[in-house]
């Protein structure tokens, strides 16, 4: 009997903490727990009064921070456009010294317009003043000018040709008795074309021919007429003439009449001009063909001159030597002080014998 009332208190006190552990539960999951569900009382017997022990939630980590990389700076804006409108401000020059002679040309000008516009007595007295310091400092460079080219075979003119009227005439005759007795000798050497079209001569070609007639009579050259047609023109002296019609491709020919020189050693035609040449024209051509091919030389040449230079300034070896002499003293610019020419010009005349014509050393 007592074994009994013992397993009913035993059952009583079982029950009564099977529904608490459920009402517990339930209040805690919100459903009933049966028996045979998972982590029941049943299965964690071993531990004993401690069923109430919670496990601990596991600690939430904190997702790790990104680094994030610091922007990248903005664009740089873009560069304005040029304004075309707008003029650059540069530094103005600096201006001619005042009363120098490229003041005056810059600003004499200036007063005489200032004066014409507002002719009030000051206006008019200071360019009348200022004109006149032009003219007497002009008056003063001739007077200065003559005094130094006198004398002086380097720069006086009249080494080069008589300024009387009477010694000039009698230097005239001279050249034109050396041009003649120059042409009789060369003309040997050389042969005269005249080239006409029959068709579309007119007066100029009977001018041009009767002074190539002149060249075969005064002179002794020998001539030759061709008509590029195979016809004539009214008066023409050359009464025996060939016909050329392929002469104008030739020689290149657009106008007549055409004059050429034919060398007689090379056998080379040389065009010499395409309209009526008068006879002094024709003369110097000839006597210039003649040079060019050396058949007279430099001062046979310049005898045939109305105007023969006797000195020339501008000779190779004269500038060589003021070139490596003068040269260095001259500045940025190139320009060298006349106190530091004068020197090296002045010795040139000792030596005047080198700036002859034809002495070449």
């Amino acid at each position: 009997m007592m074994e009994s009332r013992a397993f009913c208190l035993f059952l009583l006190l079982g029950g009564t903490i099977i529904s608490n552990v459920a009402a517990t539960t339930a209040s805690a999951e919100g459903a009933p727990l049966s028996i045979q569900s998972e982590g029941s009382w049943v299965e964690e017997k071993g531990r004993g009064w401690f069923f109430y022990n919670e496990e601990k939630e596991p600690e939430k980590k904190e997702p790790k921070k990104e680094k994030k990389e610091p922007p990248s700076p903005p664009p740089p804006p873009p560069a304005p456009l040029p304004d075309f409108t707008k003029k650059e401000s540069k530094p103005s020059p600096k201006g001619p010294e005042p009363f120098s002679a490229e003041w005056f040309r810059k600003n004499l000008p200036k007063y005489k317009d200032r004066a014409w516009d507002n002719p009030t007595p000051e206006n008019i007295r200071t360019y009348f003043t200022l004109q006149k310091i032009v003219l007497d400092r002009a008056e003063r460079f001739a007077n200065v000018a003559q005094e130094v080219v006198i004398g002086d075979p380097l720069l006086d003119e009249s080494t080069n040709r008589p300024l009387s009227m009477a010694a000039s005439r009698s230097h005239d005759m001279a050249a034109q008795k050396a041009e003649r007795a120059l042409l009789k000798a060369i003309s040997p050497k050389f042969g005269v074309v005249f080239i006409f079209n029959g068709e579309r001569c007119k007066g100029d070609c009977l001018l041009a021919a009767q002074n190539v007639k002149k060249l075969q009579t005064q002179f002794g050259f020998e001539t030759l007429a061709i008509s590029t047609d195979g016809q004539t023109f009214p008066g023409n002296p050359f009464e025996q003439f060939m016909t050329d019609k392929k002469a104008p491709k030739r020689l290149r020919l657009v106008n007549y009449p055409a004059i050429a020189l034919i060398d007689r050693q090379t056998r080379e035609i040389v065009p010499v001009a395409q309209y009526a040449m008068a006879l002094s024209e024709m003369r110097r051509t000839i006597l210039l063909a003649a040079k060019k091919r050396g058949y007279i030389d430099e001062q046979q040449w310049n005898k045939t001159k109305k105007y023969a230079p006797v000195l020339h300034a501008d000779k190779r070896e004269v500038l060589e030597m003021l070139k490596k002499k003068a040269g260095q003293h001259a500045g940025k610019d190139g320009f060298i002080p006349p106190e530091a020419l004068y020197p090296y010009i002045k010795n040139l005349n000792p030596d005047i014998s080198a700036l002859m014509v034809g002495n070449e050393k």
